[in-house]
């Protein structure tokens, strides 16, 4: 049978879906469903103080189970909690958000970049996000509405784009005798059902529904940085020195540590 996350529309570099599904779909292991571990409601101070720094590292769930967690994978929802406390906190004037991800799943990344962008426009505190490794697609998603985004010179950024992918194995059950029927309500009831072949009014569908997804994505990254052309955000990444050359992020840090210099809080 297929899997939740074999069906499921992503965000993320293609050379490190597989991995994620795997970590992701630890979840579905039998005995494995327990509850989510309690919300990320900490978060780390810079020693100069007044700095929440909130750790997004790995790929990016929705309703993470705890076996994921302890693969590496980090829930979206954890990250909004963590932001709305910081955002809460009066000890706090400063959030950022040090990013080392690929991406992850499209579910629960919208909201948590409206999230982001609520505590930017509210102009109380700055948000910001870094990296020095990965701010991949989803990563990226979630840190366009930040008061500013700054990389490593050697980090990948960008990889702005959504797919979804379908496994279609009729044609191999065919050659084994093995014949699928499905019985349904809906023209697109069963589309992407195991062993029954994709129409084409199914995979137009389907392409469209990546579409809007995409269109969604595109667009908030272009409501914060409307001089990006639709040319770079065709699924690619970018060194950070050359993401900040063509405007996707706003300057270059060597480490977490520099850009604490940089915002004056060092």
């Amino acid at each position: 049978m297929k899997t939740q996350q074999e069906f499921e529309k992503w965000a993320i570099l293609p050379a490190s879906i597989e991995a994620a599904q795997a970590t992701l779909g630890a979840n579905m292991i039998e005995g494995a469903e327990a509850e989510p571990q309690d919300e990320m409601d900490e978060y780390t101070f810079s020693e100069a103080g007044g700095v929440a720094i909130i750790p997004v590292h790995g790929v990016i769930g929705h309703k993470v189970g705890a076996v994921a967690k302890m693969l590496g994978a980090v829930d979206a929802l954890d990250v909004m909690a963590a932001i709305e406390l910081a955002a809460d906190d009066d000890e706090v004037d400063t959030i950022i958000l040090d990013i080392d991800s690929p991406g992850g799943t499209v579910a629960g990344v919208p909201e948590l970049a409206e999230t982001v962008e609520a505590v930017q426009a509210s102009g109380t505190k700055k948000i910001y996000a870094y990296t020095d490794s990965q701010m991949a697609s989803a990563a990226y998603w979630l840190a366009a509405g930040a008061n500013g985004i700054f990389a490593a010179p050697s980090a990948d950024v960008g990889s702005i784009g959504v797919y979804l992918p379908v496994m279609d194995t009729s044609a191999a059950l065919k050659e084994q005798g093995v014949s699928v029927e499905i019985f349904k309500s809906g023209k697109y009831k069963a589309a992407g059902f195991p062993g029954v072949a994709l129409d084409e009014e199914v995979r137009k569908h389907l392409q469209l529904e990546v579409m809007d997804t995409y269109n969604e994505f595109a667009g908030f990254v272009r409501k914060f940085r409307p001089e990006l052309s639709y040319d770079s955000l065709q699924g690619q990444t970018f060194t950070g020195r050359r993401a900040a050359e063509i405007g996707m992020i706003d300057g270059e840090a060597k480490s977490l540590d520099s850009l604490l210099q940089k915002l004056g809080k060092a």
